[in-house]
């Protein structure tokens, strides 16, 4: 078949071309809004486990601010606690257990656990340890006028 222009001049795009584009776009669109859900989750996740870092460690630093002997004792009697902190959009339940480390009176092993739940309800936890020690000076000499 000859038409006047030329063999089997085309013009425009057939249905079946313009269908296949469509379904194509919309699968590409579908994965893309799929993908960027599941990012969002993950920021959301990372932020929550951020959180929950931040809260273990500042726990132990108050724990581990207790420098001198008194306040070392009273810490190692206190071997346990637990609060709770409300925080953005999720309630973090800190714990922390404190135990003589080596079975030395010296030196304390502190370990902080956070647990949370994220948005669908499954839990998480974040856990850190620490050592602390009595860091009362000892006094090795001293000097008379």
């Amino acid at each position: 078949m000859k038409h006047k222009g030329g063999l089997f001049r085309q013009r425009g795009s057939s249905l079946i071309e313009i269908l296949i584009t469509i379904v194509v776009l919309g699968i590409t669109l579908t994965a893309l809004a799929s993908f960027q859900g599941n990012v969002s989750e993950s920021n959301n996740l990372a932020k929550q486990k951020t959180i929950a870092s931040k809260l273990a460690e500042k726990k132990i630093e108050q724990l581990r601010d207790l420098r001198n002997s008194d306040a070392f004792n009273q810490l190692l009697n206190a071997s346990s606690g637990q609060t709770t902190v409300p925080y953005e959009d999720a309630t973090y339940t800190v714990d922390w257990n404190v135990s003589a480390s080596g079975g030395s009176s010296k030196f304390a092993t502190i370990t902080t656990t956070v647990t949370w739940n994220g948005h669908e309800g499954e839990p998480h936890t974040v856990t850190l340890s620490s050592i602390a020690g009595d860091d009362a000076p000892l006094q090795v000499a001293s000097l008379s006028s």
